[in-house]
């Protein structure tokens, strides 16, 4: 489970830095911008590394790609400016596990024993009262609505793209090729970007007639390329891509190619907990005494569920 771990750290720390890069590039601009630079560095390992599994196997991870990076994270960079990063993570992370527990259990036909199933309950339940949102975060009712619509999606996206990725290392595990997790994630940022390139393209055409109700007053007057000419922009693109896209997600691929991706989702449902710290720092967003019991509960959860799945 050393994957799944690596990859909540990672992905805490990337979910700050996207925030960072929203709040001055814009939703769109700021998730093109980053998921460009992870292609690149991406591409260039999976060059060194030289595996190739086929067509086949090379679709299914670029589905996977247009479901989890794509879709996914244009929910997830458009409920960022409307819910902050901790919000977004619980939607993301933790409403993704059972969204992936059942489609995987449907098409797969993955068997859960029942300590697993409670193990998972108990990390998810855990992450859900650490990050108290309700009492820390005082939210308008079309923030919040909105804001939880696109949270959806980013969780439909992680929990379908995750199943499709194991749907992806199955298959390459049948034509016996070991394919290595950067590669996997190189195959699916491909998708995922043809998608963001999309959404990039199609807002800017509805900001400029000013004609989509959907979007607020920042995203209305969305930030150009010219805002690149900050470096500490730079910096934040470039932190959000090596631990999101680059790193996290190879780790991600990592786990889900030796783990079902019920078992693999609920650790890195962790995320927010591990991220309560970065936020205090750079959003000001302090915990409550129940954020930390529900640290303690969601850790032991996960812990258990290591144990569990491990041991015979």
């Amino acid at each position: 489970m050393l994957p799944a771990f690596l990859c909540t750290l990672l992905f805490s720390v990337s979910a700050i830095s996207a925030n960072r890069s929203v709040a001055h590039l814009g939703s769109n601009l700021a998730n093109v911008s980053r998921l460009t630079l992870a292609c690149l560095i991406m591409g260039i390992v999976a060059w060194i590394i030289g595996v190739w599994p086929g067509w086949t196997v090379w679709t299914i991870f670029f589905i996977s790609g247009i479901v989890g990076f794509g879709f996914g994270d244009i929910g997830v960079f458009y409920a960022l400016p409307r819910l902050g990063s901790r919000l977004t993570i619980l939607y993301t992370q933790c409403i993704a596990a059972p969204i992936a527990g059942i489609v995987e259990w449907i098409w797969l036909g993955t068997s859960l024993s029942m300590a697993q199933i409670i193990c998972a309950v108990v990390t998810l339940s855990g992450v859900a009262i650490a990050l108290d949102p309700w009492h820390t975060r005082n939210l308008k009712r079309d923030k919040l609505i909105s804001g939880s619509l696109f949270g959806l999606l980013a969780a439909a996206g992680q929990g379908m793209g995750a199943v499709i990725s194991r749907y992806g290392y199955d298959t390459a595990h049948s034509a016996g090729v070991e394919l290595p997790a950067m590669t996997a994630a190189f195959f699916r940022i491909i998708g995922g970007i043809l998608i963001a390139w999309a959404a990039w393209g199609i807002g800017n055409w509805f900001i400029r007639r000013k004609r989509s109700a959907a979007f607020d007053k920042s995203e209305i007057n969305e930030p150009t390329l010219l805002k690149w000419k900050a470096s500490h922009v730079k910096t934040f693109v470039l932190i959000n891509a090596l631990t999101g896209p680059v790193l996290g997600v190879a780790c991600f691929q990592w786990a889900l190619g030796v783990r079902p991706s019920f078992v693999v989702l609920p650790i890195v449902a962790l995320s927010p907990i591990v991220a309560i710290p970065l936020t205090r720092i750079w959003e000001n967003d302090r915990p409550s005494l129940i954020s930390l019991i529900g640290a303690v509960i969601s850790v032991v959860g996960a812990a258990a569920l290591s144990l569990v799945t491990i041991l015979p």
